[in-house]
C-alpha cells in the first residue's frame, strides 16, 4: 500500500465536511437574502398570518 488509498474513516469525515459547508452556505445565501430584502416586501410579508383561520361552523 502506498497511502493514497482513501480509508472509510476519510470518507467518513470528507461527507461530514461537505454537508457541513453546504448547510452554511445556504444558511448565509438566505440570510444575506434577507438582510437586502426591500422594505415594502418585508411589510408585505410580515403581515401575512401564520396560521388559515378555521372555517366558520355551518348550521
Amino acid at each position: 500500500m502506498n497511502g493514497a488509498e482513501v480509508q472509510f474513516e476519510d470518507w467518513h469525515v470528507a461527507v461530514q465536511l461537505i454537508a457541513f459547508c453546504i448547510i452554511f452556505a445556504a444558511f448565509l445565501f438566505f440570510s444575506v437574502k434577507t438582510f437586502l430584502m426591500k422594505k415594502d416586501k418585508e411589510k408585505k410579508l410580515a403581515s401575512i398570518p401564520l396560521e388559515d383561520e378555521p372555517d366558520p361552523p355551518s348550521s
